[in-house]
């Protein structure tokens, strides 16, 4: 008589194949046989599921100042795969650009009236 048994072992599964007929230390006829008691066989079973390597970075999401970025991995099995799919992080992009200060007013353009005007400027 045989008997089946799959066990998972670091996501692996075997089958283990025992004759209960010989599991002892006496044989059919009385006298010590010679072997194993039994025999292991690989089980046909899908792999474990397992990620893909992670995909490029995305670019960041601002153009300036600060951002994030993201990338992504799949499960190749389909099945569910423990962990994350999708990794982010912070990034920096060059400096935004910013209006300096305001410069200090020019003097007026006339001395009475007005049509005078004055001017300040900032870069």
């Amino acid at each position: 008589m045989l008997a089946v048994v799959c066990l998972e072992q670091l996501g692996i599964l075997f089958s283990d194949l025992r004759n209960w007929a010989t599991k002892t230390t006496k044989c059919i006829g009385g006298d010590s046989c010679v072997g194993e008691a039994y025999e292991e066989k690989s089980c046909e079973r899908a792999p474990c599921p397992s990620w893909s390597s992670w995909q490029p970075w995305s670019q960041c999401s601002t153009s300036c100042g600060r951002g994030e970025k993201r990338r992504v991995r799949l499960c190749d099995s389909g099945r569910n795969c423990a962990g994350e799919a999708e990794e982010y992080e912070a990034c920096i992009e060059k400096l935004c650009p910013e209006w300096t200060d305001w410069s200090s007013w020019s003097s007026c353009t006339e001395t009475c009236g007005t049509k005078s005007t004055r001017l300040r400027t900032r870069y």
